[in-house]
């Protein structure tokens, strides 16, 4: 299991991956004390279990937690000293799993996460643990990997997000404001030609036939 403990309490870092050691002896702890750097492992390291905390020098929990669920549904439980009602609720709202308050004991931390890994099956290959298979088309999501036939497919983060997002919602329709929103996020102000573009670019590398698309078919009454 690899873990990525987000917090800009060394304190608080050291305790959390000794407890992590002591309950998982094969487990990868990962750790940054910035929103920007706990992102970057996120992106590279592709972690089993994120704990995360609210408050950092250079961002806040809520903005790198959206991040991560635009791209991924790692379990997620978030670390705040705050205690106001509306910060949980937020934080539930934008797809934490759980939330500790500080302070808190390891031990009750481990049984937050013991829970969530029971909840979202991590341990024993949960839904992101299996590839996805569409034909020739084959997505680790875990890895964030995706192949074609058998051969690697490099993608931008654009375009895994993108990919990401349709394969999320198999044989549905997926509005354009919405793959917006979870592809470029909602300050960005991505117009739909914006998305066009990138699918275009997703298909070239899937080489999916728009005219006789296998994979990302547009459904012109929903805005696509």
């Amino acid at each position: 299991m690899k873990v990525l403990l987000i917090d800009d309490d060394p304190e608080i870092l050291d305790a959390v991956t000794v407890g992590f050691h002591f309950e998982w002896r094969d487990c990868i702890v990962l750790s940054a004390t910035t929103g920007e750097g706990g992102l970057r492992l996120f992106y590279e390291q592709s972690p089993d279990i994120i704990v995360l905390d609210l408050v950092m020098p250079d961002t806040n929990g809520f903005d790198v937690l959206r991040e991560i669920r635009r791209l991924s549904d790692v379990p997620v439980i978030m670390l705040t000293a705050r205690q106001r009602e509306a910060n949980h609720v937020r934080g539930l709202d934008l797809g934490a799993d759980d939330y500790v308050t500080k302070p808190f004991t390891i031990l009750t931390l481990l049984a937050r996460i013991r829970a969530i890994l029971r909840r979202t099956e991590s341990r024993v290959g949960g839904s992101e643990a299996r590839p996805v298979a569409y034909g020739d088309l084959t997505i680790d999501l875990r890895d964030q990997q995706v192949w074609v036939r058998g051969e690697r497919v490099q993608l931008t983060p654009s375009e895994y997000r993108l990919l990401y997002q349709l394969v999320r919602n198999p044989n549905r329709v997926v509005t354009n404001r919405v793959l917006c929103e979870r592809v470029w996020g909602t300050e960005w102000h991505a117009t739909a030609n914006d998305l066009k573009a990138l699918v275009h670019r997703l298909r070239g590398k899937l080489g999916d036939n728009p005219r006789q698309p296998r994979y990302i078919e547009n459904q012109l009454s929903n805005g696509s």
